[in-house]
């Protein structure tokens, strides 16, 4: 049974374009790896067709796309090539949004924008009742922080690690302080405050809600690093993604964060979060 697909966005729309079955682990995965690297999008499907905040990261896109100097491509093309994409399968996606600087040849594309679909996998109801642990990952960096660069996403995959007290390596900085997880941004509490590394990690699109959140909440917002040594004085921390959603952080480097259980304003966030999606989530063409 096929459980990844691939489309290739054409003023026709969505035309699907095959994955080889026999290759070694993931189908999806491995076309990722084989074709031109430009820069993409990751997000997820609620209720089948509808995406949260797909302008942001059709913005995002756009600004990563000017930066690394691709193809132009049109957005009302996409979004119809989205929508048609969406609708041939039932159940919730994970979808990922490819702009190439040149077409993916080797999988007979003939543009430069492809969309990336499989069922949606969410972490296990424990990570978020219960938290998880992350560990800081000191020998992958992201080059270009300010681009969602898909070299990056398939240069974390060859890094391997224990997932029971490490749910996400976490990037530092050459003096210590922690940046974001290899696919997620990272994001303290320290009572009323919200930190989160102001340079060197990719805009995320979930973070910025947050912060939009947080602020609604009275909380003050400083885009400021936490360091591994402050790590004893936090009282909440979490880890921000437009798949997950806010994923509690009750153990970083073995040691516990608060009092090693998911904290009363990281709950409050995740249910506001899930609130402005349920509220704002919108078919690609509504």
């Amino acid at each position: 049974m096929n459980h990844a697909w691939l489309y290739e966005s054409t003023d026709q729309g969505a035309r699907a374009l095959p994955l080889d079955a026999s290759t070694p682990g993931d189908p999806l995965d491995a076309a990722y790896a084989s074709m031109p690297h430009g820069v993409y999008e990751g997000l997820r499907t609620h209720d089948g067709v509808r995406l949260f905040a797909l302008d942001r990261h059709l913005e995002r896109a756009a600004k990563g796309s000017k930066v690394r100097g691709l193809p132009p491509w049109d957005q009302l093309q996409l979004r119809r090539a989205l929508d048609q994409a969406l609708r041939e399968h039932e159940g919730d996606l994970r979808v990922r949004i490819d702009f190439l600087p040149s077409p993916a040849v080797s999988l007979g594309g003939t543009g430069t924008v492809l969309l990336g679909l499989r069922p949606l996998v969410l972490p296990p109801p424990e990570a978020y009742e219960l938290g998880v642990g992350v560990q800081p990952l000191r020998d992958l960096e992201r080059k270009d922080p300010e681009v969602k660069g898909a070299a990056f996403a398939t240069e974390r995959i060859a890094h391997e690690w224990d997932p029971r007290d490490n749910y996400e390596p976490m990037l530092t900085s050459g003096s210590g302080e922690l940046l974001e997880g290899v696919s997620s941004n990272f994001i303290a509490i320290q009572g009323q405050v919200l930190r989160s590394a102001g340079g060197g990690v990719l805009p995320g699109i979930t973070r910025q809600v947050v912060f939009e959140l947080a602020a609604e909440l009275g909380m003050e917002v400083q885009e400021q690093a936490v360091g591994l040594a402050e790590v004893g004085e936090l009282d909440e921390a979490c880890l921000t993604s437009s798949v997950r959603g806010i994923v509690p952080i009750v153990r970083i480097a073995n040691q516990s964060v608060g009092n090693g259980r998911p904290g009363p304003r990281v709950t409050e966030l995740r249910d506001l979060l899930t609130r402005r999606i349920l509220a704002e989530a919108r078919p690609p063409l509504a």
